[in-house]
């Protein structure tokens, strides 16, 4: 009879162990899941929750923006516009190139001040948005 208790005893901590591993499985194929609709998604081009955000907002991701005095304005040989401004925030000059509608709006702002959404190159700032 105790043999018999025993044994019974054994299997309850057995079930209770299986329960348990159950459970583990259980998440780890949740978040296995998940995993393959993120590569899923990223595979496709689609985009994390941080990106779309980037995207809903103004500046175009990657960008920084700054305000600018337009000193003077040159056509590139390339077809696009190398202005000479200078920052208004920290009084740095710099070399900013520009292309289609963002270079018409820079070359019509000589002596203005502008607002422009840059990245920044080895020789001045690459500007996406003139505002």
């Amino acid at each position: 009879m105790a043999e018999i208790t025993a044994l019974v005893q054994e299997l309850e901590a057995v079930k209770a162990k299986v329960a348990e591993l159950e459970a583990a499985l259980a998440k780890v194929q949740d978040t296995r899941t998940e995993a393959r609709r993120n590569f899923a998604r990223l595979v496709k081009g689609g985009l994390d929750e941080r990106q779309e955000k980037q995207q809903e907002q103004e500046t175009p991701p990657c960008c920084l923006e700054t305000t600018v005095a337009v000193l003077e304005v040159r056509p590139t040989k390339k077809g696009g516009i190398r202005a000479w401004c200078q920052d208004t925030e920290t009084g740095e000059k710099v070399a900013v190139y520009a292309k289609d509608a963002a270079g018409k709006k820079l070359a019509e702002s000589v002596r203005k001040k502008v607002r422009i959404h840059y990245r920044a190159l080895d020789a001045g700032w690459y500007t996406v948005k003139v505002s």
